[in-house]
């Protein structure tokens, strides 16, 4: 049954019910080589991607440029959106390995590596060895957890903070007198850390956990540690410090980062993220990928043995269905709010194939099996859907004639035969591991798509994430006009001050809502005299007028006929830079 442990005996050894030792060994060793290769494989081949990885990339090459520890700053201008802890350890990590996406990227990928290394020794206390290293296994190759640990963003370093946080609260009560205060007191730094990467969700994702586990489990006195007075004085003295010395810096800060980024963004639709309440239902099945294939008759076998469940079962399933429904109650929903109830769902899914790997695990043998079938007939049907384009390449150009972009064609193009082999490969190895009753090949199955991602995937996309990408922009600014002073009209392409590795000027008709960012509009529209990289865009021509070199002016395809009026004006041809977006170099008058 899943909700035993199958293979108690081989907890703290290399021994499985299934053979000697080696078995578990490799099982352990050769999740922990899949999970590096689908984390770091690859890691600094695409170009950033915007909006995140090319903002988020630009703030820290600003922290990192200026040497700040508290106020982050965007194209010069304060941008307390987030805190600045994520922006530090990315700005760290360029200094360390250079000015490269893979040094942008390399912080959210340790924090994967880590958060795997945290399962792994859960699982293995709590589970078995062989539970911890199919734990790994699913996990690092479900796609919301993969992109997130590949990417410039807060969500995998957040995920770190919160399961450590989480693990530690469960760990404090099965303990017991200092051991246990020892635990707390790393569940509430871990919040109080994890509050410091991306606000207050850092601190309340563990306490609604941790107090729904408890109290469900019956335990009202864990309850009352958990939200006790000491837990909540270690998590302020790790907060205050920063939002003491922000809120001096900018006394606007408070009410913005309590009300506005926070409150307002649950309640309401500010931020214009909103969703229907079962947002996360598709989210879950397109993020968790053919593992979810699983997760219906998964639930339905948890269910009916709910009351054998072990205690970190229990912690398991609280831990998923509390965040989804916090999420999904939220006015604002993004698919990396809830990657941590995706790792937990990953090691439920672990147990799942593990225990079907017992002698007590006919019912989970059998939604491994039903979840094959459905990934070997899903497999051949996209199989077939791939070979009919492959042999006849025109229905590339009819099925994504929306796509304009030749790189984008070609990359659909180079993938199709290769695509084709590998679900044909999988729909093999599906059906012999259900011919034979075989789980391990099964599991290897399931495990194939997801696993071809670095190396082939990623490779042929490369070409087309320059679509995306502000790499592309600032290469072309740096040919036409290498050294000119970069102006921005009425746009802001994003990414562009990482790769030109200084700030631009943006001309805005509001509060610089060019600039993607929700409080530098709450700032400017403040301030009656701005910094000196952000002006009102009637301010444009008397400032280009008092230029005394080169201005290389960004505008967007919808405001070419200005820039055309421009160009003209100072005899300069316009050039096409990619995105969108034209330009034009414009030299001082006194020099044409």
């Amino acid at each position: 049954m899943v909700l035993k442990n199958s293979d108690e005996h081989s907890k703290n050894s290399l021994s499985t019910a299934q053979g000697p030792g080696i078995s578990t060994a490799f099982w352990v060793i050769l999740s922990f080589v899949v999970a590096a290769y689908m984390i770091f494989m690859h890691l600094g081949l695409l170009p950033l991607m915007n909006p995140d990885e090319g903002r988020n990339a630009s703030i820290a090459w600003e922290v990192q440029n200026s040497g700040r520890w508290l106020i982050p700053t965007y194209n010069g201008l304060p941008y307390l959106d987030k805190p600045i802890l994520f922006f530090k350890t990315v700005a760290m990590s360029l200094s360390l390995f250079g000015h490269n996406e893979f040094a942008a990227r390399l912080p959210s990928a340790l924090s994967a590596l880590g958060i795997l290394i945290m399962v792994f020794l859960f699982c293995r206390r709590e589970y078995s060895l062989r539970t911890a290293a199919f734990s790994v296994f699913v996990i690092s190759t479900a796609p919301l957890f993969f992109g997130f640990s590949r990417c410039v963003i807060f969500d995998m370093l957040l995920a770190f903070f919160v399961c450590a946080s989480i693990f530690a609260g469960y760990f404090a009560e099965k303990a017991e007198g200092n051991i246990r205060q020892r635990w707390y007191i790393v569940y509430a730094a871990m919040s109080g850390i994890a509050t410091l990467v991306k606000g207050p969700v850092g601190f309340i994702l563990p306490i609604l956990v941790l107090t729904v586990f408890n109290y469900l489990d019956g335990r009202r006195e864990a309850v009352r540690r958990l939200l006790s007075w000491k837990n909540f004085l270690i998590m302020s003295a790790v907060i205050m410090p920063w939002f003491i010395g922000v809120s001096i810096l900018h006394p606007d800060f408070p009410y913005y980062g309590l009300v506005k980024e926070t409150f307002l963004r649950f309640t309401t639709n500010t931020f214009h993220r909103s969703g229907p309440f079962y947002y996360y239902l598709p989210v879950i099945f397109g993020t968790f990928i053919f593992w979810s294939l699983l997760l219906p008759e998964m639930a339905i076998v948890f269910w009916r043995q709910r009351r054998k469940m072990l205690s970190a079962d229990r912690l398991l399933s609280v831990w998923t269905v509390s965040v989804i429904l916090f999420f999904s109650l939220s006015h604002s929903k993004l698919p990396g709010y809830i990657l941590t109830a995706i790792i937990a769902l990953g090691i439920l899914t672990a147990r799942i194939f593990d225990t079907a790997m017992g002698p007590a695990g006919k019912a989970e043998a059998n939604v491994v099996r039903h979840g094959s079938l459905f990934l070997s007939i899903i497999s051949i049907v996209l199989a077939a859907a791939l070979i009919v384009v492959h042999m006849r390449p025109p229905f590339v150009d009819t099925w994504f004639r929306r796509i304009r972009n030749p790189a984008v064609l070609q990359s659909i193009r180079i993938l199709t035969l290769p695509l084709f082999l590998l679900f044909i490969g999988m729909a093999v190895l599906a059906i012999r591991g259900i011919i034979h009753r075989n789980i391990k090949t099964m599991f290897f199955a399931f495990l194939m798509l997801p696993a071809a991602v670095p190396s082939l995937v990623l490779p042929a996309a490369a070409p087309t994430q320059f679509y995306r990408s502000g790499r592309g922009l600032a290469e072309k600014i740096i040919q036409g006009a290498d050294g000119a002073e970069v102006a921005c009209l009425r746009c802001f392409p994003e990414g562009i001050i990482f790769y030109l590795k200084r700030p631009v000027t943006v001309f805005t008709a509001d509060y610089g809502s060019e600039i993607k960012s929700n409080y530098i509009p709450f700032y400017l529209s403040k301030k009656s005299i701005w910094p000196q990289h952000i002006r009102r865009v009637e301010d444009f021509k008397s400032w280009i007028a008092h230029r005394r070199k080169p201005v290389f002016l960004i505008v967007r395809s919808g405001r070419r006929p200005r820039l055309n009026a421009i160009a003209e004006n100072y005899h300069k041809p316009m050039q096409y830079l990619g995105q969108n977006y034209w330009g034009v170099l414009l030299t001082p008058k006194g020099e044409r």
